[in-house]
C-alpha cells in the first residue's frame, strides 16, 4: 500500500500522534477536574460575601428608618422587602428582628449559594445614637404563619 521512505515515516508516526492525543485528553480532564474545584470555592465565597452585603444594607437601612426616633411596621416591612423575615420580637428594653440571608456566586462550572440567619437587634428607646447591633446566628425560627 505504502511504499518507500514516507510510508515508514507515516507509520512510525502514527503512534506518536495517538499517545499525544491520550495525553492532551487526560490533561485536559485533568484541568477540568481542577478548575471546577477552584470554581465551587470561589462560587461559596462569592455567596458569603453576598449575605454579608446584604446584612450591611439591611443595618443601614434600619439606621436610617430610627433616625426619626422610632420603629414601626413600615420600617420593619423595609427588611422584609429585602430578606426573609423569621421573626420580629418586641421586649420591654429592644426590640430583635430575625431574618434569613441567602446570597448567591455564579461562574462558568456552576454557581453556589449560601443561607446565613441573622438577628438585627435595636435597643429601646430609639434616640438619634442607637445603633443596630448585627451578629449571625446558627438557626432561624420558622416563617411566621407556617
Amino acid at each position: 500500500m505504502w511504499r518507500g521512505d514516507a510510508g515508514r515515516a507515516l507509520l512510525a508516526a502514527v503512534p506518536w500522534v495517538l499517545i499525544g492525543f491520550v495525553v492532551l485528553v487526560i490533561g485536559g480532564a485533568l484541568w477540568l477536574v481542577v478548575a471546577s474545584s477552584n470554581a465551587a470555592e470561589r462560587n461559596r465565597e462569592d455567596a458569603r460575601i453576598s449575605v454579608a452585603r446584604t446584612m450591611n444594607q439591611t443595618n443601614t437601612a434600619l439606621r436610617e428608618a430610627i433616625a426619626d426616633g422610632d420603629l414601626s411596621e413600615a420600617d420593619v416591612a423595609l427588611v422584609r422587602t429585602t430578606q426573609d423575615l423569621r421573626s420580629v420580637r418586641r421586649e420591654a428594653d429592644r426590640v430583635v428582628i430575625t431574618t434569613s440571608v441567602e446570597g448567591s456566586g455564579s461562574g462558568w462550572f456552576g454557581s453556589g449559594s449560601g443561607t446565613q440567619c441573622v438577628e438585627y437587634e435595636i435597643a429601646l428607646p430609639i434616640t438619634a445614637e442607637t445603633v443596630v447591633r448585627q451578629r449571625e446566628v446558627d438557626s432561624c425560627p420558622s416563617r411566621p404563619g407556617r
